[in-house]
């Protein structure tokens, strides 16, 4: 059985070379806080579920260390630190794009980083998400 814990301490390590703090408490939202520089994870979670949601975060991340690309890339590019539902098809769609871009990056980290995943799993969650995203879109 995989050590979920151990790859969690190696991700936390590659976090904390960019610069930032991960912050694992009961019942908080699995998020990243830019102008904190952290990235929370609700610790009621299984490790590996920790994981999976911690390398979204991470993507997240890598997104934010590209921005200028990434809105190159996708001109539907919205502000992700408003908590408030999309007021236009341009944005709805321009968080769906994000969302689905930090899950890929995620998962190309963890390849980088050598921690293995399970990849269906990780897929599940990854759906699970995206479907709450695009629900909370429309």
């Amino acid at each position: 059985m995989p050590d979920w814990k151990e790859k969690l301490l190696l991700l936390q390590n590659w976090i904390e070379g960019q610069g930032y703090k991960l912050k694992q408490q009961t019942d908080c939202e699995d998020a990243i806080i830019f102008n904190e520089k952290t990235i929370s994870l609700n610790s009621r979670l299984h490790p590996e579920t920790r994981l999976y949601y911690c390398l979204h975060e991470c993507g997240h991340l890598l997104i934010e260390l590209e921005q200028e690309t990434f809105r190159e890339q996708y001109i539907s590019y919205v502000d992700r630190n408003s908590d408030k539902p999309p007021r236009s098809k341009r944005q709805a769609v321009g968080i769906i794009i994000e969302e689905t871009e930090a899950w890929k990056r995620g998962k190309e980290l963890a390849e980088e980083l050598r921690l293995e995943i399970r990849k269906e799993k990780y897929e599940k969650i990854m759906t699970e998400a995206l479907y709450t995203y695009m629900v909370w879109v429309i």
